[in-house]
Parts: C-alpha cells; sequence; structure tokens
C-alpha cells in the first residue's frame, strides 16, 4: 500500500479547522451553562417572592381628630376684570392686592409705547430739522460772501435767506 504524503499546507487548513470546531464547542457548552443558571437563580427568585400567609389581629377603631385646622385664603365673592387700550410695562402700581378701591381711581400705569414712539420720532426731526438749518445758514453766509464779490445772484441769497426763516419756524413748532 502505498504512503500518501500530505503537504504541510492542508495540514495547517485542518489544524485550524479542528481549532475553530473546538473553539465553537466549548462556546456552545458555556452558553448552555449560563443559560442553566441564570434559570435556576430566576426560579429560586420566584420562589422567595411568593406570598406567605400572615397571621392578622382585628384593631380597636377609635376617633383620632376631633378638631382639625386649616390653612386658607378667602377671595371676594366679586372680581372685576379690567384691561387697557394699549399694552405696555407696568411702570407704576398704585394698589396691592387685596386693597379696596374707588371709582376712577388710578390702580396702575403702563409705559405707553406709541408715545414713546412718537416723541423718539419728533426728536429726531427735530434735530434733522437743526441740522438743515445749520446747513442753510452755511450757504447763506457762503452765498452772502460770494454776492459780496460779485459771483452770486441777489436771487439766490434771497432764496437761501426765505429757506432759512421756514426751517427757523419748524423748528420753533
Amino acid at each position: 500500500m502505498p504512503i500518501i504524503k500530505i503537504s504541510d499546507r492542508y495540514r495547517r487548513q485542518w489544524f485550524w479547522f479542528f481549532v475553530f470546531l473546538i473553539s465553537f464547542i466549548v462556546l456552545i457548552i458555556g452558553l448552555y451553562i449560563r443559560m442553566i443558571s441564570v434559570r435556576s437563580a430566576a426560579l429560586e427568585a420566584e420562589k422567595e417572592e411568593r406570598l406567605q400567609p400572615v397571621r392578622t389581629q382585628p384593631i380597636n377603631i377609635t376617633e383620632v381628630w376631633k378638631t382639625a385646622t386649616f390653612l386658607a385664603r378667602i377671595e371676594g365673592s366679586q372680581t372685576i376684570d379690567i384691561s387697557a387700550d394699549v399694552g405696555g410695562w407696568v411702570v407704576e402700581r398704585n394698589v396691592v392686592r387685596g386693597q379696596k378701591v374707588e371709582k376712577d381711581q388710578v390702580l396702575i400705569v403702563l409705559e405707553d409705547a406709541r408715545k414713546t414712539l412718537k416723541l423718539k420720532e419728533s426728536e429726531a426731526r427735530v434735530k434733522s430739522a437743526k441740522a438743515d438749518l445749520k446747513e442753510l445758514r452755511r450757504k447763506l453766509a457762503q452765498t452772502k460772501t460770494l454776492l459780496d464779490k460779485g459771483i452770486a445772484a441777489k436771487d439766490t441769497l434771497a432764496s437761501f435767506s426765505n429757506q432759512v426763516q421756514v426751517r427757523l419756524l419748524k423748528c420753533m413748532l
């Protein structure tokens, strides 16, 4: 009978195959043992959770509280909702909760955003008019200088003078 030589390559392949197979079997056995131990622990815990009978004794019922004390707040029988025609932040509060109020009494003062906006807008217009007036006065002075030198016309000077007077009236209003 002839002897068959197996090459080293095939031997290594078979070696790793058996190593893998043995590792797989050891893993399966380990998982099985773990599963059994978890199940037995669950069964023991279930046994402990079962209800145990207890002996009861009747009790005598007596009245414990004869009086009771409560903290309470009494509200008025009449409440009135108030509203303002504008929204805004409360600037001043003239009454406190629970205080009696009279008819037409000012309860709170609101910051009126519309009035504040109009005031700022008016201030900006005044500032702009003053700047325009300053510029017109500068042009009027320049035109007077040019008229004295004979370069500018008297009509231009009169026009700037009228514009300055109109701006002065607008600034005063």
